[in-house]
């Protein structure tokens, strides 16, 4: 999917049946010198779709908070990472993935 030019390729999705969160996957974009991100998650509320970028939880005044670990300012980048994800459920038919836990590489 062309996000300013740039194909996002989808390399791993593991389907969550959560109220909202839908699952967690890994995205390769090989003109980024083969950047590849993983552990990003997928939510779904009613019409409204998004995703959550990799983070590491920290403390703050006693309340447990989360920072992203990698982002893009860009929101034309997150539609098209939903773009990139929604063809590659429709081509791997989203209903052969399982519910489990997302294992890092």
């Amino acid at each position: 999917m062309s996000a300013s030019g740039n194909r996002i390729e989808i390399t791993r999705f593991v389907k969550q049946d959560k109220p909202v969160l839908k699952g967690f996957f890994s995205i390769k974009i090989p003109q980024y010198a083969g950047l590849c991100i993983n552990d990003l998650s997928y939510f779904q509320k009613g019409n409204q779709r998004w995703i959550s970028y990799p983070q590491k939880p920290y403390e703050k005044d006693g309340e447990k908070k989360y920072a992203n670990v990698i982002f893009f300012e860009d929101k034309a980048m997150q539609d098209s990472i939903l773009k990139a994800l929604d063809e590659y459920l429709v081509q791997n038919n989203a209903e052969t993935f399982k519910d489990g836990q997302f294992i890092p590489f």
